[in-house]
């Protein structure tokens, strides 16, 4: 790798870790509002005196003390889009995600910022200015921002949009530059982070968020256009029909987020044949049958999953058939394979074999099915490694062979409520129904029926007001 990729790649690891670790602002270690390793909720009105005035003492903005543009900010705004394009998924969530106040005070508008998320990043008393032209062409909701920098930040600057009423943008855009080891040229390398707030006290909010998770929208109706609509914030609507991977010829595979893997040496894509869809690096996703509309989606490839998804977030799989056209016995893929991943839900779903595992996940958290089928597998129902805070409720899973039927090593958090495990045949002594080894692994409400084993279970699942007839 050339001097000058190394430096860029360590500049931008550098500037991501700023953005993350500050959420709503970045951070600095010489900013006395910055705050402290303790949570931000957790600061004394006397610490906020403090930072407030140190912000105020600090900013170089400058208000008119009343603006009626400006008053259309005021109060209490949660954030629902961070960094990265990570959308919060539920109202559950809110309490973890920033928070932003726009106040009066002595005259001026000011902005008090807290990460929740992180829990370490915190300003108060930042003025906020009015600047009488759109935040970026295009910007039918108003035409004017609000602004605010920090003296402490004197490379970032922070402009506040009007996306609709009760909705706005953040625009955080910082530049750094640094010196090239070869050339000796200097080199400036620009950096814009978005946020999306929507206030705090807002009745549809689920729906806003909605909205603002999936900014695109793609009906498609064959395997080609399916396997390029794979992108960040986009809402996949498949019409009716058997999406068969294995029919897509390589030269027609288009899609930069799709089956790839990094050279070591270049950090570029290299892009390999296989007979699946695998996603990596995807936030917000979700890939969903057209209403009433029966959708397959499965692969000729023995040795692969018809779906997989690694380093992604927020991807919802609902309504789908998916699996293995292979013979029983030939298949050493599962049907849906997850890793280093999180909040993955699968709603309404058929998870076929002969795929080893209808699902299976390594090293991820989050991880919900509901109402789906898992049956005619290989190796077993579900597999999971280092994976926590799991749900399967009202789960049909059965008619699978072999190993392990469900196992979970170093897991936890993980629930099985109101599911049935039935007809599933262990044929070895070695192995169990059940193989939960972790914490907080437990079985509600649920059904097991005409399953033939050795052994029931090992390590501490615990079972409640559960019927076992096998």
């Amino acid at each position: 790798m050339s001097a000058r990729k190394r430096g860029i790649i360590m500049l931008a690891a550098l500037v991501s870790s700023m953005l993350i670790v500050a959420g709503c602002g970045l951070g600095n270690a010489g900013d006395s509002s910055a705050s402290a390793p303790a949570k931000a909720t957790d600061s004394t009105a006397a610490d906020k005196e403090q930072a407030t005035a140190s912000e105020s003492a600090n900013s170089g903005s400058t208000s008119k003390p009343k603006s009626e543009n400006l008053d259309a900010l005021l109060g209490e705004w949660v954030r629902i889009a961070s960094m990265g394009n990570e959308f919060y998924s539920t109202t559950e969530d809110i309490e973890y995600a920033g928070t932003m106040d726009i106040y009066v005070e002595d005259g001026y508008y000011k902005v008090d910022c807290i990460d929740n998320e992180y829990g370490y990043s915190e300003y108060y008393g930042v003025k906020l200015s009015e600047v009488s032209k759109p935040q970026y062409p295009g910007n039918d909701a108003a035409d004017w921002y609000a602004q605010f920098a920090r003296k402490n930040e004197p490379d970032v600057s922070y402009d506040i949009a009007l996306l609709e009423k009760d909705i706005f943008k953040l625009h955080i855009h910082s530049s750094a530059s640094y010196q090239d080891e070869e050339t000796g040229e200097e080199i400036e390398e620009v950096y814009d982070n978005y946020e999306v707030y929507v206030r705090k006290d807002s009745e549809n909010i689920d729906d806003i968020m909605f909205k603002y998770r999936y900014t695109n929208t793609v009906n498609v109706s064959n395997i080609r256009e399916f396997y390029e609509a794979i992108d960040n914030n986009t809402r996949i609507i498949l019409e009716a029909g058997t999406y068969n991977i294995s029919e897509l010829p390589f030269e027609q595979r288009h899609n930069e987020n799709v089956n790839y893997y990094n050279n070591e040496e270049t950090w570029e894509h290299v892009y390999y044949n296989d007979d699946t869809i695998s996603a990596k690096y995807i936030n917000n996703l979700l890939i969903e049958a057209k209403e009433g509309a029966q959708v397959t989606i499965c692969t000729e490839d023995p040795l692969e999953a018809p779906l997989s998804f690694q380093y992604c977030n927020n991807v919802t799989l609902s309504g789908l058939t998916v699996g293995h056209m292979v013979e029983p016995g030939y298949c050493s893929g599962s049907v849906i394979l997850i890793n280093d991943s999180s909040k993955i839900n699968i709603n309404d779903c058929r998870l076929y074999g002969c795929g080893t595992y209808g699902l299976e996940g390594t090293n991820s958290y989050g991880i919900n099915v509901y109402d789906t089928e898992i049956y005619e597998c290989s190796y077993g129902l579900v597999s999971f490694y280092n994976t926590g805070n799991v749900t399967f409720k009202d789960c049909n899973m059965h008619d699978s062979r072999e190993f392990d039927m469900i196992c979970l090593q170093d897991c936890w958090n993980v629930l099985f409520d109101n599911c049935s495990i039935t007809d599933n045949v262990v044929e070895y002594e070695t192995n169990y129904l059940i193989k939960a080894i972790g914490d907080d692994i437990s079985f509600k409400d649920c059904r097991f029926e005409g399953n033939y084993y050795n052994n029931f279970k090992n390590g501490n699942a615990s079972l409640e007001n559960c019927t076992i007839s096998d």
